[in-house]
């Protein structure tokens, strides 16, 4: 399972993790960054991190929801995400909605 680190560098050190790696945001005093677990390891030998993984994920019940799941498919399709299949359709009306927002 990938993991999503803080990690806590200047602008110039950003520049060099985006070019090895897949940063998801980046900040005036760190960058979000996703990672392998072995690539995490060696960021944080290099860098002072903070891992957020568990941020991405939402306890519902007795599921577990990994918003970090991308629900969007290749050609734009809005997809529900795995963790709702086999559950039925809401009736029409007003509901509730989780919303994720890409920083901290």
């Amino acid at each position: 399972m990938n993991r999503v680190l803080k990690v806590f560098c200047t602008g110039a050190e950003q520049d060099r993790l985006a070019g090895e790696y897949g940063v998801i945001a980046r900040y005036d005093g760190f960058a979000l960054v996703d990672l392998s677990e072995q690539d995490a390891q060696a960021v944080a030998r290099r860098f002072p991190v903070e891992d957020i993984t568990e941020l991405y994920q939402i306890k519902v019940g007795d599921t577990l929801i990994d918003t970090s799941q991308p629900r969007v498919s290749a050609k734009g399709k809005s997809l529900a995400h795995p963790a709702y299949r086999g559950a039925r359709r809401l009736a029409p009306g007003h509901h509730h909605y989780i919303v994720q927002f890409v920083g901290p």
